[in-house]
């Protein structure tokens, strides 16, 4: 198996999902989608650089593209256009990498893909470095808004009521524990310990983490999680479905009509074929007399033209003799 399959066949590693997703984000930031998408670099998920995604020639086209137009924000030249050879521009890239001061240390075969850990690590540099010339830095996160009192999310009530339930169930069990162990004969101390150990054992497992960090970090793997969910197959082949039922009512409609019209145009050329051998057999009865007489002319012309052949022939055997007897006298 080659390098390149195998590398193909390698999942990505956990950062690179990261890395690809805080691309889009920088890439946002420099209003990408206004300055260097068109009709043929479209704006793109923000995992699009962590696989394959279908058309293998598109998505390396779009990266090297990509590459190129971060470093002209860098006033940097790709030293390279589309015709090259895909090695040739990846080789071109590890240069323009190390000009503008960037980590190249690793082989150009790795970007040969347009996609992986090493694509997104080089785009998420190239985008850093243009901010950083841009004058564009990330502040730190501000967390005291959590504390002023904002208003519950939907999705924090939620948690928050089936929090209180679990609490309120396991209290109740651990009561009734306690109450059927109390009354044990195996003694006091004994059932209370073990009911103390089953409240132990149901108490609500509370989470360290807050709320927000939680809801943030829901929102940034929630595309993920729909993109391999079972519903796009569902919706896959329910799209299959109706576009099959549709294509299935165009032709039960519109045949009807393409029938009618096939029928007419077959018997139409049939009328015509008809016309033209009739046609053709009038000619011939008109000028058969015609034909007759020019093939009798052609045939005592050839007749002619065989005599006249034949004459020279026949002189030249005549002078022969002539001169032969000359000769002996």
């Amino acid at each position: 198996m080659s390098e390149t399959a195998s590398r193909t066949q390698q999942p990505p590693a956990p950062e690179c999902y990261s890395l690809a997703s805080a691309v889009i984000d920088m890439l946002n930031i420099l209003d990408y989608e206004a300055n260097f998408c068109d009709k043929d670099t479209p704006p793109v998920h923000p995992i699009y650089f962590c696989g394959p995604a279908g058309n293998a020639a598109l998505q390396f086209a779009y990266f090297t593209r990509l590459v190129a137009w971060l470093l002209s924000l860098l006033k940097k030249r790709a030293a390279w256009d589309e015709y090259d050879d895909p090695h040739t521009v990846c080789t071109n890239i590890l240069v323009a990498l190390k000009d503008a001061g960037l980590p190249a240390d690793f082989p150009p075969q790795r970007l040969k893909t347009g996609y992986g850990n090493t694509a997104a690590m080089v785009l998420h540099g190239l985008c850093g470095k243009v901010l950083e010339k841009t004058g564009f830095r990330f502040l730190e996160p501000d967390f005291s808004v959590l504390d002023q009192g904002q208003p519950r999310t939907d999705f924090e009530n939620s948690m928050g009521d089936e929090l209180e339930e679990e609490v309120e169930d396991a209290v109740s069990d651990g009561e009734d524990d306690a109450e059927y162990f109390g009354a044990a004969a195996a003694g006091p101390s004994r059932g209370e310990s073990f009911s103390n150990g089953l409240l132990e054992e149901k108490q609500i497992v509370r989470s360290t983490v807050k709320p927000e960090d939680w809801r943030v970090e829901c929102e940034r793997v929630s595309h993920r999680l729909r993109k391999i969910g079972p519903g796009l197959v569902d919706r896959e082949w329910r799209s299959h479905l109706m576009q099959t039922q549709q294509y299935h009512d165009l032709f039960n409609s519109q045949f009807p009509t393409v029938k009618a019209q096939l029928t007419k145009l077959s018997a139409e050329l049939d009328k015509s074929l008809r016309e033209i051998v009739e046609k053709e057999e009038i000619i011939g009865r008109l000028f058969d007399n015609k034909a007759e007489s020019y093939r009798q002319m052609a045939a005592a012309h050839e007749e002619k033209t065989k005599e006249s052949g034949q004459a020279p022939c026949d002189r030249s055997s005549l002078m022969s003799g002539i001169m032969s007897s000359m000769t002996r006298y």
